[in-house]
C-alpha cells in the first residue's frame, strides 16, 4: 500500500513537471497513460500478467514526459519485488532490466554523449547498491542470534514435526508471488475433541502425530504440510492438474483419515490461480467452504438423531399400544377359551367381553386420531369467549355430577390465534378429569389472565391431586392411572397445544387438588385490527 500511495503522488508529481516545462507535446495521452499505470500497480495482484504490461506503460509514460524524474518509478518496481520475494538474485535481474529499460527511453529525448553513457554507469550501480542494502536490511532479524531449538520451534509444530501455521501462510505467500500453480485443502479432525474428552490428551496427541505420518507418507510430493490450527491441517498440492490432486485427497479423507478417526472429516480446497489469485482470496476460500461443509456435517448429524429419536418415541409407543391392547383381549381369549372347552353359555359374560372390545375400539381410535394429519383451522378469537363456549358445554353434566363452576375472567381482551374445535378438546377433556377426580360434589376453578405476552387458562380442582411420582408422566402417551383409561388423552392435549406454539403443565397447589395450566402466545396489538374470527388453515 505505500508502494502504491507513493507511486501515485509521484506519477501526478511527473506528470504535472512535464506539463509546466513543456516537456511532453501530447499531454492527454500523457494522462491516459499515468492513470493505467496506477491502475497496474493498484491490480497487479490480482492479475499477475498485469506486470508485464505495467512495464510497458512506464517506459511510454517515461518516453512521453521527457522526464529523467521517471527512474524513481522504476526503482519502486523493484523494490516493491524484493519485499514481496525477499530473494536477492531474482530482484537484481529485475533492477538490472527496469534499469535497462529506463537508460534505452532516456536516450531516445537526450543525447548520448560521454556524460551520459557514464551516468548510465552511475545510475546502474546506484540501484543496485540499493537493492542489496535493502536486501540485506530484511533479512537482519532472521540473523539474530537464536539456538536451533528456537530456530526450528519458530516454523515446525513441536508434537507433529510439520510446519506451523505462520509457516504454511509464508510459504504460500512464496507460492502465489512467484505464479506457481497449486491446490490448498484444509481439513478438521473434528473427532478428535471427542476423543481428548473420552480418552485424555494423551490418545489426542498420538493421533494427531498418526495423521502428520500419514499425510507425509500418502503425499510424499506436497509442496507443503502443516498443522494449520488445533485439530485441523493444510496442505498444497502441485496445480498442474487439479482434478488429480483433488480426487487424491478425497480418497485420504475417505480411506486413511476416516479410519484413524472412526468418522468422516470436512475439509475444503480452493485452486490457485484458477479460482483466486492472491494468497488472501485463497485462504479466505478454505476457511469459508469449510464452515460450510462442517454446517452441513452438522445439519446432516442432527438430522440422523432426530430420525433416532422419532424411532425411539415410535418404538416406544409400539410397545405401550400392543400393551394395552394385549390386556382386553387376553381376557377375552380366556372366556372364549373357557366356553368352548366346558361348553359355558358366553351369555353371563357378554357385557364384560364387549366392555372389553369396546375398550380396545376406543384406544385404537384414539390412536388414530392422535397419529393421523388434521387441517388446523385457526381463528383469531378472544380467550375468554372460546373458554366461556366450552363451560356452557359441560355445564349439564357438572349439574348432574352436582359439581359447582367458579369462572374468573381477564377484563382485558385476550385475543389468541386459536383452531377453536382443537381448543375446545383440550379445555373437554381437562375438565372431564377434574370432573372425575373429584369423586364428591366439588368445585372447578377457572382463571383467564394475561402474563406478559401469554395468554394464561388456569383449571384447578379440589379433588385428592395427581400422585408426586406421576406428575412428571401424566402427559406421556398411554400412562394413565384409571383403570378404563387409554393414556392418550392428555397426550393429545399437550400436542395440540405445542401446535399453537403455547405450553401445558400441571401442579398440586398447597391449597390442594390439581392445577392445569395452559399459556398461549397473544396476538400483537396491530394484528387484532386484522378481524376477530377470520379463518387460516393450516396443514
Amino acid at each position: 500500500m505505500v508502494f502504491d500511495l507513493f507511486s501515485v503522488i509521484y506519477g501526478v508529481f511527473i506528470v504535472v513537471s512535464s506539463l509546466l516545462l513543456g516537456k511532453s507535446v501530447h499531454h492527454a495521452l500523457l494522462i491516459v497513460c499515468a492513470l493505467l499505470f496506477i491502475c497496474s500497480c493498484y491490480f497487479e495482484k490480482r492479475l499477475s500478467w498485469l506486470r508485464i504490461f505495467q512495464v510497458v506503460l512506464l517506459a511510454v509514460f517515461h518516453r512521453l514526459s521527457q522526464l529523467n524524474w521517471c527512474e524513481a518509478l522504476y526503482l519502486i518496481l523493484s523494490v516493491r519485488y524484493l519485499f514481496e520475494t525477499r530473494r536477492l538474485v531474482p530482484s537484481l535481474g529485475l533492477t538490472v532490466f527496469l534499469m535497462g529499460v529506463y537508460e534505452c527511453v532516456r536516450f531516445t529525448y537526450s543525447d548520448a554523449n560521454l556524460y551520459a553513457l557514464l551516468g548510465t554507469g552511475a545510475d546502474l550501480g546506484g540501484s543496485i547498491l540499493l537493492v542489496v542494502t535493502l536486501c540485506y536490511a530484511l533479512q537482519l532479524p532472521k540473523q539474530q542470534p537464536l539456538g536451533a531449538e528456537n530456530r526450528g520451534l519458530s516454523v515446525v509444530d513441536a508434537l507433529t514435526g510439520l510446519v506451523n501455521y505462520e509457516s504454511f501462510h509464508r510459504r504460500l505467500d512464496q507460492m502465489a508471488s512467484e505464479g506457481r500453480p497449486f491446490v490448498a485443502f484444509l481439513v478438521d479432525c473434528t473427532n478428535l475433541k471427542a476423543m481428548n474428552h473420552e480418552h485424555g490428551f494423551q490418545k489426542g496427541n498420538e493421533i494427531l502425530k498418526e495423521i502428520s505420518r500419514c499425510l507425509t507418507l500418502s503425499f510424499p510430493d506436497a509442496l507443503v504440510i502443516s498443522r494449520y490450527s488445533g485439530d485441523k491441517f493444510a496442505i498444497a498440492l502441485h496445480g498442474s492438474d487439479a482434478e488429480q490432486a483433488i480426487s487424491r485427497f478425497s480418497e485420504f479423507v475417505e480411506g486413511p483419515l476416516t479410519e484413524i478417526l472412526e468418522m468422516r472429516c470436512p475439509y475444503s480446497y480452493a485452486i490457485f490461480p484458477y479460482e483466486r489469485q492472491s494468497k488472501h482470496d485463497i485462504v479466505s476460500v478454505l476457511e469459508e467452504r469449510l464452515f460450510e461443509e462442517k454446517r452441513l456435517a452438522w445439519r446432516a448429524q442432527e438430522a440422523q438423531l432426530f430420525r433416532n429419536e422419532k424411532l425411539k418415541v415410535l418404538g416406544e409407543i409400539a410397545a405401550s399400544m400392543a400393551h394395552e391392547i394385549r390386556n382386553p383381549l387376553t381376557t377375552v381369549k380366556g372366556f372364549l377359551q373357557v366356553s368352548q372347552r366346558n361348553a359355558y353359555n358366553v351369555k353371563p359374560w357378554f357385557d364384560l367381553m364387549m366392555g372389553e372390545i369396546d375398550r380396545v375400539t376406543a384406544l385404537t381410535e384414539e390412536f388414530l386420531t392422535f397419529s393421523k394429519p388434521h387441517v388446523a383451522r385457526f381463528e383469531i378469537k378472544r380467550l375468554q369467549e372460546c373458554v366461556a363456549k366450552v363451560c356452557a358445554l359441560v355445564e349439564p353434566e357438572m349439574i348432574f355430577l352436582r359439581h359447582h363452576f367458579t369462572i374468573e375472567q381477564d377484563d382485558t381482551d385476550l385475543v389468541v390465534r386459536v383452531d377453536v374445535e382443537k381448543l375446545a378438546q383440550v379445555l373437554l377433556n381437562l375438565l372431564k378429569n377434574s370432573f372425575e377426580a373429584m369423586t364428591t360434589p366439588g368445585v372447578v376453578s377457572i382463571r383467564t389472565y394475561a402474563e406478559g405476552d401469554e395468554g394464561i387458562i388456569e383449571i384447578r380442582d379440589t379433588g385428592p391431586g395427581i400422585p408426586a411420582d406421576s406428575l412428571q408422566k401424566v402427559f406421556h402417551p398411554f400412562y394413565t392411572t384409571k383403570e378404563t383409561g387409554t393414556g392418550l388423552g392428555l397426550y393429545i392435549c399437550q400436542q395440540i397445544i405445542h401446535e399453537h406454539g403455547g405450553s401445558i403443565a400441571v401442579s398440586n397447589p398447597s391449597s390442594g387438588g390439581a392445577c392445569f395450566r395452559i399459556s398461549l402466545p397473544l396476538l400483537p396489538s396491530d394484528q387484532t385490527n386484522l378481524g376477530l374470527g377470520n379463518k387460516v388453515v393450516s396443514n
